[in-house]
């Protein structure tokens, strides 16, 4: 199952200082990474 949506937000950095831009980032997980990521 593939979530979309925001997973992480620095809201400290939101309130101290005026963000001009955004961008978006991820990550691409393979073979053991996943099976960790599932287990927990």
């Amino acid at each position: 199952m593939i979530s979309h949506g925001i997973a992480a937000q620095n809201r400290k950095a939101r309130f101290n200082y005026t963000i001009t831009e955004t961008i978006e980032a991820g990550l691409v997980l393979k073979g053991a990474e996943v099976k960790s990521l599932r287990m927990g």
